[in-house]
């Protein structure tokens, strides 16, 4: 029974916009006839140009339907893929991909010798550590006692401060008692902050313009 209809797809109706009423009729009647009968004639003008993909894609068609009605699978064709249109350019290659660099080690490749390092820098002391040390009544963990004292590099001014405070604490009751036991180490003292403990009234009256002697 012949078909009296047949599947326009939307890439020849883009085709069409670009031939004249002439044309869209000659190439109408030849996809009408090739659906039909499967003959191909001839068609007039610039539909020459598009009657090519067109035929193939009947003539695809035709197969595909043919040989479900044999049982068969239809046959694969790369450029013909049911339900979607069919590109009209070639798709662009896709760029190789940029070789990586060889980030490979090899032991055998390794430096002979020690690695060189640059030195480290000497670390200068803030002053006045050795003359706070020698004052201080106990003499115990004298590393963490730089450290607190480079932490608090104190100037001219603090560091008189803190000469005065020993020599007012040194006779502290607390710190005479079993040899000395509970006086702080030097680093708990600085940290701590210790010199700017207030004094009782009789320690204040007693340290009253005392000249330390310290040489700053």
């Amino acid at each position: 029974m012949p078909i009296h209809w047949f599947k326009a797809r939307f890439t020849w109706v883009k085709s069409f916009n670009l031939l004249n009423d002439a044309e869209i009729v000659s190439l109408v009647r030849a996809i009408w006839r090739m659906e039909e009968t499967g003959e191909e004639q001839q068609v007039e003008g610039k539909a020459a140009f598009v009657w090519p993909m067109i035929a193939d894609e009947i003539r695809q068609d035709r197969t595909d339907r043919e040989n479900g009605k044999k049982g068969g699978r239809p046959l694969k064709n790369p450029h013909y893929n049911p339900g979607k249109n069919p590109p009209l350019t070639e798709p662009e290659p896709k760029p190789e991909p940029e070789p990586k660099p060889d980030i490979s080690f090899s032991f055998n490749e390794a430096p002979a010798g020690p690695v060189e390092r640059p030195a480290r820098k000497h670390r200068k002391d803030a002053p006045g550590f050795e003359a706070f040390y020698a004052t201080y009544p106990k003499h115990k963990g004298k590393a963490d006692a730089l450290k607190a004292w480079n932490a608090l590099s104190p100037n001219d001014q603090t560091q008189r401060e803190i000469f005065s405070a020993i020599q007012q604490q040194r006779d502290n009751p607390e710190w005479q008692k079993e040899g000395g036991q509970y006086i702080p180490l030097p680093a708990t003292w600085l940290r701590g902050r210790r010199w700017e403990d207030e004094l009782t009234a009789s320690q204040a009256s007693r340290y009253a313009g005392l000249h330390l002697g310290v040489e700053l």
